[in-house]
């Protein structure tokens, strides 16, 4: 009877997770999962499959024993191997989880201050130049960052004629926020700013579907066209209703979704071209230090150049409760570029607009207890029906994502 050469048998699974250029969290392949060997011959760390060299006969008996043997031993203990990738997976699933909570928490803690702060500075001293005060928390930001990256605290990526480029549309819509920021602050209290803001998150998944193409079902529409009501029920409702501070509102809501999604598509494009994502540090660096002149003309453009020399300036920049105050704000403007960017490479920008959502309640309940802002039972209602609608909103984005989850 002939013998019958040993069948090859091929249990090669893809266990090619390669990273997508576009996910600027994960700049690795996932944990257990190795590239192929180049040459072939060697399983893959947790798929079980044997690889086998382009060169080589087939026919060669010795290969194919070889081959046959590795492929017995592999179907025999791969159990172990493909146990260990899901739980390396499941293990990474859950350090992102991990990551996007606390980053969302460090943001929403320095967001909160941050515009708490400001409010003092714009409505309890009489220092009517906003653009030179970013000017100063923008030196200070970048004093920290070359002092803690010169004392080895931090680390900073070298900083190309490319990435510059592609950085300049992101530093002018980071410019244009903060300015519009600083004027709606100044005219509206701070209850009705954090209402209206859930304007950006209508602006924000609209754009996000022309950019990046992500759709959303109707929970999440329903929720957006619930805050909108409550923007508008809550402008008509405002006793202290300014049109220039409702312009300025809605330019901030415009400049900061069109930040969020630029910046998130800009971190993509340096990654492409650089292949590698830049460190916080280097982004907080660019943001700040790019926006110096642009801050500089800006603020010679407003006349606050010549303003700021003024007796009453004067007099309110040497007050050290101001001083104080300028200071706080600048380290906690640091504290909020950190966190921002950090909570924005890890999640996309829609999440980064909903969670601003979440955070506005604490800011709209400050605002009113602390700054005494006028308010009545139907403004009151208002808010509270736009802050009952961001947490309905991150609810239902939440319950989508856990459902393309479960589908995936």
């Amino acid at each position: 009877m002939p013998s019958r050469s040993p069948r090859h048998i091929n249990t090669h699974t893809s266990s090619h997770n390669h990273p997508d250029i576009h996910s600027i969290s994960m700049n690795h392949p996932a944990l257990g999962v190795d590239e192929p060997a180049l040459g072939g011959g060697e399983p893959h760390g947790g798929g079980g499959g044997v690889t086998r060299n382009p060169e080589s006969n087939g026919g060669d008996f010795s290969k194919s024993t070889s081959m046959y043997a590795d492929s017995m031993r592999t179907m025999g203990g791969g159990g172990s191997g493909s146990q260990t990738a899901e739980t390396q997976t499941e293990a990474e699933k859950r350090k992102k989880r991990y990551l996007v909570v606390v980053s969302a928490a460090s943001y929403c803690l320095s967001s909160t201050t941050m515009v708490l702060v400001n409010k003092v500075l714009l409505s309890s001293y009489s220092f009517s130049c906003p653009v030179l005060l970013l000017l100063f928390q923008a030196t200070v930001a970048v004093f920290a960052v070359v002092t803690l990256n010169a004392l080895g605290v931090i680390r900073t990526d070298p900083i190309s004629a490319t990435i510059i480029r592609l950085w300049v549309p992101a530093i002018l819509l980071f410019v244009l926020q903060l300015w519009s920021s600083f004027g709606s602050l100044k005219s509206l209290g701070v209850a009705m700013v954090t209402v209206l803001k859930n304007l950006t998150n209508l602006l924000t998944i609209c754009g996000e579907y022309v950019v990046f193409g992500r759709m959303y079902g109707i929970g999440v529409w329903s929720c957006l066209a619930l805050m909108t009501i409550s923007a508008i029920s809550g402008a008509y409702t405002d006793l202290s209703f300014t049109r220039s501070g409702y312009m300025w509102q809605i330019g901030n809501c415009l400049f900061t979704a069109s930040y969020s999604i630029y910046l998130r598509l800009v971190m993509d494009r340096v990654q492409f071209f650089t292949g590698k994502k830049l460190s916080e540090s280097t982004m907080v660096l660019l943001n700040n230090g790019m926006s110096i002149p642009c801050l500089l003309l800006l603020a010679h453009m407003c006349g606050e150049t010549t303003k700021i020399y003024e007796p009453l300036q004067h007099a309110t920049i040497t007050d050290l409760g101001f001083q104080a105050a300028a200071i706080v704000s600048s380290f906690t403007g640091l504290a909020l570029s950190y966190s921002s960017i950090w909570f924005l490479s890890n999640s996309t920008p829609t999440t980064y607009s909903i969670v601003g959502s979440l955070n506005k309640i604490p800011i709209a309940l400050l605002g009113i207890i602390i700054f005494s802002a006028p308010t009545t039972w139907a403004n009151m209602i208002s808010i509270s029906i736009g802050l009952f609608a961001g947490i309905v909103f991150v609810k239902a984005k939440a319950s989508e994502s856990q459902r393309k989850q479960d589908g995936s």
